[in-house]
């Protein structure tokens, strides 16, 4: 049985308690490590104890790990736990993660000799095992120990690795694939690095082409052998700074003359299908890193990644059209003269396009990805601003088949339900406080048309949209860039589907319409324009719907016709600003969010025409600090500082200036410390008002 927490207090823990010594006070000249048993069921008693929800057992072992990484053989017993089939597996995952933790701590070329040599092996066995969990913590151990190393230190993990690729059993390749893949995307950093060097070096003033080339040299070299080859360039660079670099040579030599190869053979038939997904995952890796792009490491194996997406998308299996999409996501990053150009930008856009009305969810996710990439004007020079003009007019022709999949995605998912906390979804939920991962910081945005970037407005985005990334929310934006460029083209196709879903009984089908009109506000409110007032008092009644979520995406899509509202505020300014308000004081935090953001957006266009409304405005304002929770206290604070910078000395009146100060400098006397999420976002909204107030 194991010990009780509050018996852990032997010599493993505290050696000067009893007990034999432990190797914290043995000299670096061991060779010979053997683990101690009662030491290691000590441990595993650590570990089996983790899953309390006592706070006193959990300070207890808090302390207890704290002790036990700080002994110089933790890594040693960690690594055994992990390779033994006698417990559990999760300890045994308990044990890697640990292990893990305790080799990040640790400086480069720190561990000692006997560690070393005990836990490689064991690591490189813990690979091959049965249990996914303890083949993953393995490799993440393993990863961590060629950071703290380095590869030249230990060449024999990753031609072991490698070998492992054309192991017979399944679980073992997951593990090899899973820990070569952990080994190159911790790698990445530094490689790019290299090879920005390389660049740097051969576009230097006055270097020649010799000079160039033998820059490059490192990177690209060959060797006949492998462990020959990795040892031939770790001897060429002595020193701390040389066997780094060298490290990093050695990598990229191992992925260009190994791995990579090895990657593309795996990628395609007769090897079986996990084996490929496994391969084509591993090459996504090195493409979402650039590593194919122009002048990069492994530039040269471009063309046979863009062949191997081609013959992937003709499969119809979902997980590897997904892989085909997330490259084609990349490559139109980074290559977007092969995606535009005559002979590939045809099956390109149709391929996308269809993926889009995918079945699977996951392959449409990433499928509306696409769009916003492509759709950028990033200031392509010429040739490329031909190839992207090619490319705009192609995806003119698909306009009427990729449209109304992008407005049937913006229709709730449960996926968007799943990610969403379930309080938003009550009537009144005002009184529910919000949890500490919610709260991001935010700041005053500066008004002007330059003001909020773009950051900021996806960030606002998301808030109104929901939590979490989904396929509603790419359509969303996708159909935001869309309509940005081709503006009223879109509308023929658009506007028959929003008008039918705007009175639909589903208000589920209703809320995506009003997504879907916002998403077009950009680019097409000038060609809306005949159809706005009529649009306008249609949003103004759904923003009272029963439903939070449809009064949320209301009052967010009112704001996006902001300008409009305010190029006609004797008709319509009043009657927004009224509904606004009214929901600025819902009982449902995220529609509070949603009207809060509105009323900052439309204050942004109205400037001066809110002077008639301030004795209505204030006092809303003012109500909502008696009830917002943290997250909205910052979007009032910052609807406050935008009214400020709005409205300016307007409001420097006696009756005004209490209305608005009193209320802030009461938020003042409740802040604690320094810490609070809220203090700098009400010292930014105070120093605007004392500004507009002439303090």
């Amino acid at each position: 049985m194991a010990a009780p927490v509050g018996d852990l207090r032997g010599s493993l823990l505290h050696p000067s308690a009893g007990g034999d010594s432990s190797f914290s006070s043995l000299s670096s000249d061991v060779t010979h490590w053997q683990p101690n048993a009662e030491h290691t069921a000590e441990i595993v008693a650590l570990f089996e104890k983790a899953g309390s929800t006592d706070n006193a057992v959990q300070q207890q072992l808090a302390q207890a790990f704290q002790t036990l990484n700080a002994m110089v053989d933790a890594p040693c017993y960690l690594t055994e736990i992990l390779s033994s089939a006698q417990f559990s597996s999760d300890v045994r995952q308990l044990a890697g993660l640990t292990l893990k933790s305790n080799l990040q701590q640790k400086q480069p070329h720190a561990l000692p000799a006997f560690v070393s040599l005990y836990i490689r092996p064991r690591l490189l066995a813990a690979i091959e095992e049965n249990e996914k969990t303890v083949r993953s913590a393995a490799g993440s151990a393993i990863t961590c120990l060629l950071s703290l190393e380095g590869v030249g230190a230990w060449p024999e993990a990753l031609q072991r690795l490698f070998q492992l690729l054309d192991d017979a059993r399944e679980d073992v390749v997951d593990g090899a694939f899973s820990a070569l893949s952990k080994i190159v995307e911790d790698a990445f950093p530094e490689l790019l690095f290299l090879s920005s060097q390389a660049r740097g070096d051969a576009a230097a003033p006055g270097a020649s082409d010799a000079q160039g080339e033998a820059a490059l040299a490192g990177a690209e070299c060959a060797t006949a052998g492998f462990n020959g080859g990795l040892r031939d360039t770790q001897e060429a660079r002595p020193g701390r700074e040389g066997a780094r670099g060298a490290d990093e040579e050695i990598l990229a030599q191992f992925c260009n003359s190994h791995l990579l190869p090895k990657l593309f053979a795996l990628a395609l038939p007769p090897h079986k299908p996990s084996v490929r997904k496994h391969a084509v995952a591993c090459l996504g890796h090195f493409a979402q890193n650039r590593a194919f792009a122009p002048q990069e490491l492994f530039e040269a194996f471009f063309p046979q990644y863009w062949q191997l997406l081609g013959q992937l998308a003709q499969e119809s299996d979902a997980e590897m059209t997904r892989f085909v999409v997330q490259g084609m996501v990349q490559v139109v990053e980074v290559r977007p003269d092969v995606v535009f150009n005559v002979t590939s930008g045809e099956a390109v856009l149709s391929f996308v396009v269809r993926c889009c009305g995918h079945e699977d969810y996951r392959v449409r996710l990433d499928a509306v990805e696409f769009w916003p990439v492509l759709l950028r004007d990033t200031g392509y020079h010429q040739p490329l601003h031909d190839y992207r003009d090619h490319a705009l007019e192609l995806l003119r022709h698909h306009l009427p088949t990729l449209l109304p999949l992008l407005v049937k995605n913006t229709t709730y998912h449960e996926y968007d339900y799943l990610c969403m906390d379930p309080s938003q979804l009550e009537d009144d939920n005002a009184e529910v406080a919000d949890e500490a991962r919610d709260i991001k910081p935010r700041f005053h945005r500066q008004s002007g048309p330059e003001g909020a970037s773009e950051e900021e407005e996806e960030e606002d985005s998301r808030g109104t949209w929901g939590d979490g990334w989904s396929v509603r929310k790419g359509s969303a934006l996708a159909l935001d860039h869309i309509a940005s460029v081709y503006r009223e083209a879109v509308l023929p196709e658009v506007l028959p589907l929003i008008e039918a879903s705007l009175v639909d009984a589903n208000w589920e089908r209703r809320e995506a319409a009003v997504l879907a009109l916002g998403a077009l506000a950009q680019g097409c409110q000038d060609s809306l324009e005949p159809y706005l007032p009529n649009v306008l008092q249609f949003l103004l009644n759904l923003c009272d719907d029963p439903k939070p979520l449809l009064r949320s995406i209301s009052c967010w899509c009112v704001s996006r016709y902001a300008a409009w509202i305010c190029r006609h505020e004797e008709q319509f300014l009043k009657p927004v600003l009224v509904q606004i308000l009214k929901h600025v004081l819902d009982r449902n935090k995220r529609v509070q969010e949603a009207a809060c953001s509105a009323f900052a957006t439309i204050e942004e266009e109205a400037s001066l025409h809110l002077v008639p409304y301030l004795p209505d405005i204030l006092s809303t304002l003012k109500q909502a600090f008696c009830f917002y929770q943290t997250k909205n206290l910052l979007i009032l604070y910052d609807a406050v500082g935008t009214l400020a910078d709005s409205v300016g000395s307007a409001l420097a009146t006696e009756a005004y200036s209490r209305e608005i100060m009193e209320p802030l400098f009461g938020k003042f006397q409740n802040i604690n410390n320094l810490q609070d999420p809220g203090l700098i976002g009400l010292f930014e909204c105070v120093t605007n008002c004392a500004t507009a107030l002439g303090a």
